[in-house]
Protein backbone atom coordinates (compact mmCIF):
# COMPACT_ATOMS: atom_id res chain seq x y z
CA UNK A 1 0.00 0.00 0.00
CA UNK A 2 1.50 3.46 -1.08
CA UNK A 3 0.79 6.72 0.68
CA UNK A 4 0.21 9.90 -0.90
CA UNK A 5 2.11 12.74 1.05
CA UNK A 6 -0.60 15.36 1.44
CA UNK A 7 0.56 18.53 0.12
CA UNK A 8 1.31 21.23 2.53
CA UNK A 9 -0.49 24.37 1.34
CA UNK A 10 0.18 28.05 1.97
CA UNK A 11 -0.44 29.88 5.23
CA UNK A 12 -2.86 32.89 4.48
CA UNK A 13 -1.47 34.60 7.79
CA UNK A 14 2.06 34.63 6.08
CA UNK A 15 0.97 36.15 2.94
CA UNK A 16 -0.94 38.94 4.50
CA UNK A 17 1.93 39.65 7.04
CA UNK A 18 4.41 39.59 4.44
CA UNK A 19 2.41 42.44 2.32
CA UNK A 20 1.96 44.40 5.83
CA UNK A 21 5.67 44.51 5.92
CA UNK A 22 6.24 45.54 2.30
CA UNK A 23 3.70 48.45 2.70
CA UNK A 24 5.21 49.79 5.81
CA UNK A 25 8.75 49.62 4.28
CA UNK A 26 7.39 51.45 0.74
CA UNK A 27 5.77 54.35 3.44
CA UNK A 28 8.83 54.39 5.40
CA UNK A 29 10.84 55.17 2.21
CA UNK A 30 8.66 57.54 0.98
CA UNK A 31 8.41 59.47 4.47
CA UNK A 32 11.92 59.72 5.28
CA UNK A 33 12.36 60.38 1.45
CA UNK A 34 10.94 63.58 1.55
CA UNK A 35 11.97 64.29 5.07
CA UNK A 36 13.95 67.75 4.72
CA UNK A 37 13.67 68.65 1.52
CA UNK A 38 12.71 71.80 0.22
CA UNK A 39 9.33 73.38 0.25
CA UNK A 40 8.54 74.28 -3.41
CA UNK A 41 6.51 77.22 -3.85
CA UNK A 42 3.65 77.99 -6.53
CA UNK A 43 1.38 75.32 -5.78
CA UNK A 44 -1.41 77.53 -5.35
CA UNK A 45 -3.67 80.48 -7.11
CA UNK A 46 -2.06 83.37 -7.65
CA UNK A 47 -2.99 86.04 -4.75
CA UNK A 48 -5.78 88.65 -5.64
CA UNK A 49 -4.56 92.08 -5.10
CA UNK A 50 -7.82 93.45 -6.18
CA UNK A 51 -9.75 91.70 -3.58
CA UNK A 52 -6.85 91.77 -0.84
CA UNK A 53 -7.46 95.82 -1.25
CA UNK A 54 -10.95 96.02 -1.20
CA UNK A 55 -11.22 93.64 1.93
CA UNK A 56 -8.45 91.41 2.87
CA UNK A 57 -10.45 89.65 5.80
CA UNK A 58 -12.46 87.86 2.76
CA UNK A 59 -9.12 86.20 1.97
CA UNK A 60 -8.35 85.00 5.63
CA UNK A 61 -7.73 81.13 6.34
CA UNK A 62 -7.38 81.01 2.37
CA UNK A 63 -3.24 80.22 0.50
CA UNK A 64 -2.16 81.80 -2.59
CA UNK A 65 1.48 81.69 -4.46
CA UNK A 66 2.47 85.36 -4.70
CA UNK A 67 6.02 86.53 -6.75
CA UNK A 68 7.31 89.93 -6.66
CA UNK A 69 10.15 92.34 -5.64
CA UNK A 70 11.20 92.70 -2.34
CA UNK A 71 11.12 96.78 -1.68
CA UNK A 72 12.16 96.67 1.62
CA UNK A 73 12.28 94.91 5.53
CA UNK A 74 9.75 96.85 7.76
CA UNK A 75 10.99 94.94 10.79
CA UNK A 76 12.44 92.13 12.05
CA UNK A 77 12.13 90.07 15.28
CA UNK A 78 12.59 86.75 17.03
CA UNK A 79 9.30 85.67 15.38
CA UNK A 80 10.46 86.38 12.15
CA UNK A 81 10.15 89.47 9.56
CA UNK A 82 7.84 92.05 8.19
CA UNK A 83 8.69 92.88 4.14
CA UNK A 84 6.93 95.16 1.87
CA UNK A 85 6.85 93.01 -1.28
CA UNK A 86 5.95 94.76 -4.74
CA UNK A 87 3.98 92.78 -7.38
CA UNK A 88 3.57 93.48 -10.73
CA UNK A 89 -0.52 94.03 -11.35
CA UNK A 90 -2.50 96.14 -14.38
CA UNK A 91 -1.28 99.10 -12.81
CA UNK A 92 2.28 98.00 -11.62
CA UNK A 93 4.18 97.31 -8.96
CA UNK A 94 1.36 97.32 -6.04
CA UNK A 95 2.86 96.90 -2.63
CA UNK A 96 2.06 94.41 -0.23
CA UNK A 97 3.15 93.44 3.20
CA UNK A 98 4.09 89.63 4.28
CA UNK A 99 4.94 88.27 7.21
CA UNK A 100 8.02 85.75 6.86
CA UNK A 101 8.29 83.44 10.19
CA UNK A 102 11.74 82.48 10.98
CA UNK A 103 10.97 78.84 11.05
CA UNK A 104 10.89 78.70 7.25
CA UNK A 105 14.64 79.09 7.17
CA UNK A 106 17.58 80.97 7.10
CA UNK A 107 17.03 82.90 3.86
CA UNK A 108 18.61 86.43 3.92
CA UNK A 109 15.94 88.44 2.50
CA UNK A 110 17.49 91.53 0.84
CA UNK A 111 15.77 94.55 -0.66
CA UNK A 112 15.90 94.09 -4.16
CA UNK A 113 15.29 90.13 -4.04
CA UNK A 114 13.15 88.83 -6.28
CA UNK A 115 11.33 86.06 -4.46
CA UNK A 116 8.58 83.92 -4.74
CA UNK A 117 6.49 82.89 -2.00
CA UNK A 118 3.19 80.67 -0.63
CA UNK A 119 1.31 82.55 1.22
CA UNK A 120 -1.72 81.88 3.94
CA UNK A 121 -3.24 85.27 4.84
CA UNK A 122 -3.71 85.01 8.61
CA UNK A 123 -6.32 86.19 10.98
CA UNK A 124 -5.41 89.61 11.19
CA UNK A 125 -5.72 89.79 6.96
CA UNK A 126 -1.58 90.02 6.68
CA UNK A 127 -0.59 87.13 3.83
CA UNK A 128 2.00 84.56 5.68
CA UNK A 129 4.45 83.22 4.02
CA UNK A 130 4.21 79.33 4.37
CA UNK A 131 7.49 78.42 2.07
CA UNK A 132 10.37 81.18 0.24
CA UNK A 133 12.43 80.64 -3.02
CA UNK A 134 14.57 82.60 -4.67
CA UNK A 135 15.06 83.15 -8.23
Amino acid sequence: MSRRRRKQQSSPKGLIIAGIVAVALIAAFFFLRSFGEETTTGSYSEFPLDTYYANSENLIGNNYSVEGVVNRRDRITTEGQLITLNVESATGPTPIPVLIPSNIGDMNIEPGFRIRLDVRVNADGIPEATAVSDF
